[in-house]
């Protein structure tokens, strides 16, 4: 029985537990839908002979493994590009208020850079321009690009920051700052 079952020699098993990881993560499923009878049943259809990776080395080996590999993809993508730096807040499951950094490249390749946990901090002008500052010091020092503008809704909090940040730009690293309707607009699409 042995010779008709398609053995995974150790690099395709690393391979393919990769691949396993990568889809998990892509579609934020949770780590123990490898250990389902069904995936288990379809993977054996696939690949007699392969065992998946159980979700504990999901969690523990294959997260760290593919975040590293994006990431440096990530900064292959974004080094010496023009960026747009877009921030926008709302409420995760729990209630609690957070706020998504995500970086916008001149060709439209869309790049989900920070999640901030902001509970207990007021969305004052002032400290979302604080957060916007450092978003831009960590993108550009990170990547290698070159924040050009920011996009936000048209809150009031928001928009008083990002006049704060028009003012409070070097004249060296000026950053062009839009409220969302504006921004689609420039980019050439339309609500």
């Amino acid at each position: 029985m042995d010779r008709f079952i398609i053995k995974a020699s150790a690099s395709q098993k690393e391979n393919l537990d990769k691949e396993v990881g990568g889809i998990i993560f892509a579609t934020n499923s949770p780590f123990r839908l490898v250990q389902h009878p069904q995936f288990l049943k379809m993977v054996q259809n696939l690949r007699p002979g392969y065992i998946p990776p159980s979700r504990k080395d999901i969690a523990d080996k294959y997260l760290d493994l593919v975040y590293e590999k994006e990431y440096i993809k990530c900064a292959d993508d974004l080094n010496n590009e023009t960026i747009c730096l877009l921030i926008d807040g709302w409420s995760n499951i729990h209630n609690e208020p957070i706020i998504c950094v995500t970086l916008t490249t001149s060709t439209s390749q869309i790049y989900l850079v920070d999640t901030i946990d902001t509970p207990g901090k007021p969305h004052t002008a002032e400290c979302l321009l604080q957060l916007v500052q450092n978003s831009i010091k960590k993108a550009e020092q990170n990547f290698g690009g070159h924040i050009e503008s920011v996009v936000t809704d048209n809150a009031a909090n928001v928009t008083k920051m990002r006049k704060l940040l028009e003012e409070s730009s070097e004249p060296e690293h000026t950053v062009l700052t839009y409220g969302l309707y504006r921004s689609l607009y420039t980019f050439g699409k339309s609500i």
